[in-house]
């Protein structure tokens, strides 16, 4: 393999394959390393391990595929690593044994969706990572549905919470209109009612806060002023009764 010659060829560093089908393993990726030189007991060897990536992929399902999401890790060159086969977001080319994913819409991802960049083709969001140290590209791929369904449940919450809160600002200001306003404007038209001096009348109230203090101020002006309009009736009556009275003085010793 070009892979554990190179891990010969280069002591202490890890190499890795591209994935291979293998008859043992099928679906595998191997890993060839040689310790560095100071390593004198085992400098000349090189170790090689395989990893089944079916088996893999399979243990990393639940982590790898959720609710209208899932994830997959390409090579650079475009070869499939790791994937959920049964994930109806990938592309699987019908009828495949092994399932086997659809590399000419992969390679349309990955080219159009890596690093910042992100593509929206079929109803599916593409992010993508950069290449990391092993090679290795990881593609997120998420139903567009999902997102509008998630943006609508929280626009939905934000209506009921803007509900929440304007529901009280309503019920406020019909507690102010019933309880304060509804008052003052009943004082203001009987206020406005008032032309002459038998127009004056005092209103009822039972309240004890403002308004109430104010309906009895006006109450206890209408008395003052009905109270000031009476002695200035008595007056007037006095002071005719006064004027008959020196007439009749006055006219009485001619007639004698």
């Amino acid at each position: 393999m070009d892979t554990v010659a190179k891990a010969r060829a280069t002591p202490g560093r890890v190499m890795m394959t591209a994935p291979y089908r293998s008859q043992l393993s099928g679906q595998t990726i191997a890993f060839a390393f040689r310790p560095p030189r100071s390593w004198k007991p085992v400098s000349t060897m090189t170790a090689v391990v395989e990893i089944d990536l079916d088996t893999l992929g399979s243990r990393l399902q639940p982590i790898m595929s959720t609710r209208g999401t899932t994830l997959a890790i390409f090579t650079n060159d475009g070869q499939p690593v790791l994937f959920d086969a049964e994930n109806p977001l990938l592309p699987i080319i019908a009828r495949s044994v092994p399932r086997a994913l659809d590399t000419s819409i992969t390679d349309q991802w990955l080219r159009s969706a890596t690093g910042e960049n992100f593509l929206v083709r079929d109803q599916r969001l593409i992010l993508g990572s950069g290449s990391n140290r092993a090679g290795w590209i990881l593609q997120l791929i998420i139903d567009q549905n999902m997102i509008e369904e998630s943006i609508n449940a929280r626009l939905s919450t934000l209506r009921s919470a803007l509900f929440v809160l304007v529901l009280p600002l309503v019920l406020a200001s019909i507690l102010i209109a019933v309880f304060f306003s509804r008052p003052v404007r009943q004082l203001s038209r009987t206020m406005d009612h008032i032309l002459t001096l038998d127009d004056l009348h005092p209103l009822e109230t039972r309240r004890w806060d403002e308004i109430g203090t104010l309906i009895m101020s006006y109450n206890a002006l209408i008395k003052r002023i009905q109270y000031m309009t009476l002695e200035v009736q008595q007056a007037e009556a006095a002071k005719k009764e006064y004027e008959i009275k020196m007439l009749q003085s006055q006219i009485g010793p001619h007639f004698l």
